[in-house]
């Protein structure tokens, strides 16, 4: 990590963003009720790519649902992408570049709150400042995530599961939970 990038890091942190006050009305909503969902996460590879790709495909197939976006942060420049990224319909990124100086993600934010997603699902695993700001300014009904995640507090639906647990297995009880719950 560059020094100007630890010194944006360090100055974000010192003056957060008011993430938590974004107008939402929070409605839970069950992977039946056919809702659009988002996942949430940070590039970790090619193979984790597939892994998201798969459980889309999943999602769509067992449950019906309408629309799922699957949108990785990339923490390098826009010329330095890996060559399994690229602007899909379901899959989509935003790299460092797409960041304000207060690494706010101001455009991905904008285009995720003009469609407004019922279920969003965070993926990350550690403290990364754009997935955080995404996550609190996102008007999502219903978000989850999992217990001990540094955006809990921001989440509607807290899965507890033990720190050692993988992010296959987090999806899991996500698909297990969210499909027996019912809001109606």
């Amino acid at each position: 990590m560059s020094v100007l990038l630890r010194l944006k890091h360090k100055f974000s942190s010192w003056f957060p963003a008011k993430i938590a006050d974004v107008n939402r009305t929070k409605r839970g909503f069950g992977l039946n009720e056919n809702p659009s969902v988002l996942i949430i996460y940070q590039d970790s590879g090619k193979a984790n790519f597939k892994k998201k790709k798969k459980f889309i495909q999943h999602l769509k197939g067992e449950y019906g649902v309408r629309g799922v976006l699957s949108l990785a942060y990339s923490d390098v420049q826009e010329n330095e992408l890996p060559d399994y990224f690229a602007h899909f319909k379901e899959l989509d990124y935003f790299t460092r570049t797409d960041l304000s100086w207060r690494l706010k993600p101001v455009k991905t934010a904008a285009e995720l709150n003009l469609r407004k997603f019922d279920i969003l699902i965070d993926l990350s695993h550690e403290k990364c400042i754009p997935l955080g700001l995404l996550i609190g300014l996102s008007n999502s009904s219903c978000k989850v995530g999992k217990s001990g995640s540094p955006y809990e507090g921001l989440m509607d639906i807290i899965i507890d599961l033990p720190s050692s647990t993988g992010e296959d297995e987090f999806l899991k009880h996500v698909e297990y939970y969210l499909s027996k719950l019912s809001f109606k």
